[in-house]
C-alpha cells in the first residue's frame, strides 16, 4: 500500500474514533475541550503529513480552473443559508 494511503487511513481511523470518543462527552467540560483539540491536531498532522496534491491537468496553459468551483460553493453556501432559514 501506497504511504499516502496508509497515511490517510490512519489519520481517518485515529480521527473518526477521537471524534466519536469526543462527541459522547459532555460539551463544555474540560475532557471535550482536550478530545476535541486532539481531534484537530490529528487531522492537521495527518493532512501535512499526506504530502502535496497534485492539482491536475488543465486543457489551457497553466492556469488552473476557478470559475467552476466559485459558483459550486457559492450554490453550497446559499442552500445552507436558505435551509438555515426556513428551519428557524
Amino acid at each position: 500500500m501506497p504511504r499516502r494511503r496508509r497515511v490517510v487511513a490512519g489519520t481517518a481511523v485515529a480521527g473518526t474514533t477521537l471524534l466519536g470518543l469526543s462527541l459522547s462527552t459532555k460539551p463544555g467540560s474540560s475532557k471535550f475541550y482536550g478530545i476535541t483539540s486532539v481531534v484537530a491536531g490529528i487531522w492537521l498532522a495527518g493532512g501535512l503529513a499526506s504530502g502535496p496534491l497534485h492539482r491536475g491537468h488543465t486543457v489551457r496553459g497553466n492556469r488552473r480552473p476557478v470559475m467552476g468551483p466559485v459558483p459550486v460553493g457559492v450554490g453550497a453556501f446559499g442552500a445552507f443559508a436558505a435551509t438555515t432559514v426556513v428551519a428557524r
